[in-house]
């Protein structure tokens, strides 16, 4: 996102720098819920607070905003062109003369194992 210029950038700097801070604080939850071995009643009550923070606020805001904003990001057709778009195609290949299709081999008919008796 950083890395893109500003006219080309579809999510923002901002909507990035949430993600790093959710990825701060959920280093730091980490590190008090180890730390809470050690001093349990200190690090309990900064443990919760961080993780409630992290989880209940920042976490939705950032899916959120994302919600918000991915509509920027899908990628865009040309509707004034008249080819079909393989991105955006059915899936089902076109024949065309530039690759010649294969004649499918005709169906083969195995015995049924089952009705032969020994």
């Amino acid at each position: 996102i950083g890395t893109e210029m500003p006219e080309q950038r579809s999510l923002s700097l901002w909507w990035g720098r949430l993600g790093l801070a959710i990825a701060f604080f959920s280093f730091i939850d980490l590190t008090a819920e180890l730390l809470r071995l050690e001093d349990w009643k200190d690090f309990q009550k900064f443990g919760i607070f961080v993780a409630i923070v992290n989880t209940c606020i920042f976490l939705p805001l950032w899916l959120l905003w994302l919600a918000c904003t991915l509509r920027n990001v899908m990628p865009t057709t040309n509707d004034d062109d008249v080819s079909r778009d393989p991105i955006w195609s059915p899936g089902v290949p076109e024949t065309s003369s530039a690759m010649p299709s294969l004649p499918m081999p005709p169906p083969q008919s195995f015995p049924d194992q089952n009705s032969a008796v020994p």
